[in-house]
């Protein structure tokens, strides 16, 4: 097991940042200015969209859209992203390799769909760069101001490195918003999130915006449901090849199929197309103490064995409604209850093994449809030998057929009306 963690760790830091497969109503304005009305898919953009997904219903076929196709677009829970031209300081950086030796600065004026947080007199953007978050904040009749966040490195006199703090947004918000006195008190206080920001902006709008009409996106722009956890029943059949080390051949103690059940869970990661997978099943087996060296005679066992799984699995869309699955995973399995098949005599669970896994994980691959998911999955068993080929490839293995049913709505599914532009 001491192998295995760091592998599921590996994996999970592989597919955390995977794309998206939740379509949700919304709009979209594209460079001629024609407004498309449908579904989009929602990937929970934390950078800058570099792709757009959008269809026109839900059993219409999808089309994409490069950034530089669209003027704008908006889901219906409110998330606007606006074509605009920003100045943006390139030279703002908190990537540890990337941090420069002095406070510099690197303004250029780019075009981008960038995030609306509060559109009105004064109006609020948020960027997110591979290199630092951008907020970005317009007055009526003042240049934009860029708010980043930054790091640099100075020498200390003991002759190593410091890295130094060079976001200096706390001085330049009051001044910026001096022409309202209680909006750049505030700006004087504010934190470096988007909900204090965003208070500075509303304030503005609400106090010295001329009574002019202004929107608030940022409680749908939140980072919410970063992760959904669903989970339901699953059933099904798992075919066991066992076998035992007898001499001159190995013989079969346990190549049957036995009915399985049990519980399972998904932590889907935050955008949807990889998910922590966990569950928890209960089956029959047969055994024998030839892989129990406590017992002095030779017997056939049959019991229940419970079985937990935790891996990971990726999703891959075939249709609005459907999806492919491969999964990679590790169990391990502990006997629950156990009697001798000869003479039904119940036997003490401690001193029973079931087969031991081997490195290789389990693989899954399946297919879901809604609230159902069907799927196949091996795995591989080692004897008590410890040899290199018994711990890695194994003498045994198991194949499941299982069906799992989702308990509850998806997370991600929720009623409310189209946003508009």
């Amino acid at each position: 097991m001491f192998f295995r963690l760091p592998l599921l760790l590996f994996l999970s830091c592989l597919t955390f940042r995977s794309l998206a497969q939740v379509y949700e109503p919304g709009w979209l304005v594209r460079s001629n200015g024609d407004t498309l009305r449908g579904e989009i898919e929602n990937n929970f953009w934390r950078e800058a969209p570099t792709v757009i997904i959008f269809r026109p219903s839900a059993t219409g076929a999808s089309r994409q859209f490069q950034p530089r196709q669209l003027q704008a677009f908006g889901l219906r829970n409110g998330r606007y992203f606006r074509r605009e031209a920003l100045p943006i300081d390139y030279a703002a950086d908190v990537r540890l390799g990337s941090l420069p030796l002095r406070s510099t600065t690197d303004i250029r004026s780019d075009s981008l769909l960038a995030e609306v947080l509060v559109d009105g007199p004064a109006t609020l953007w948020r960027v997110v760069l591979p290199s630092t978050t951008h907020f970005l904040l317009r007055l009526p009749g003042s240049p934009v101001l860029d708010m980043s966040q930054r790091q640099y490195r100075q020498p200390t006199p003991g002759g190593s490195w410091a890295t130094v703090d060079g976001n200096n947004y706390r001085d330049l918000l009051p001044i910026y918003v001096a022409s309202c006195p209680l909006a750049s008190k505030v700006a004087a206080q504010a934190l470096f999130t988007a909900e204090a920001l965003a208070a500075v902006a509303d304030l503005y709008n609400a106090e010295c915006g001329g009574g002019k009409p202004s929107r608030r996106y940022l409680s749908a722009a939140s980072e919410s449901r970063r992760v959904a956890l669903v989970g339901g029943v699953l059933a099904g059949v798992r075919y066991n090849h066992f076998t035992a080390p007898t001499y001159p051949d190995p013989r079969c103690i346990d190549c049957q199929t036995h009915p399985f059940g049990g519980l399972y869970a998904e932590l889907l990661l935050p955008n949807r197309r990889a998910a922590v997978y966990g569950e928890l099943s209960v089956s029959t087996f047969r055994g024998n103490t030839l892989n129990s060296p406590s017992f002095s005679n030779i017997f056939d066992y049959q019991g229940w064995v419970g079985t937990a799984r935790l891996g990971m699995r990726a999703f891959f869309p075939i249709s609005p409604r459907q999806q492919l699955l491969v999964g990679l995973g590790y169990e391990l399995n502990r006997i629950l209850q156990a009697e001798r098949v000869d003479n039904g005599e119940t036997l003490l669970t401690d001193f029973l093994n079931f087969q031991h896994t081997t490195l290789i994980p389990a693989l899954s691959v399946g297919w879901r449809q809604q609230r159902a998911t069907v799927t196949v999955d091996g795995q591989l068993y080692r004897r008590d030998d410890f040899s290199a080929t018994s711990t890695l490839i194994g003498t045994d293995y198991s194949l499941r057929l299982g069906l799992a049913y989702r308990l509850g709505r998806h997370p991600d599914q929720r009623a409310s009306k189209s946003a508009r532009p």
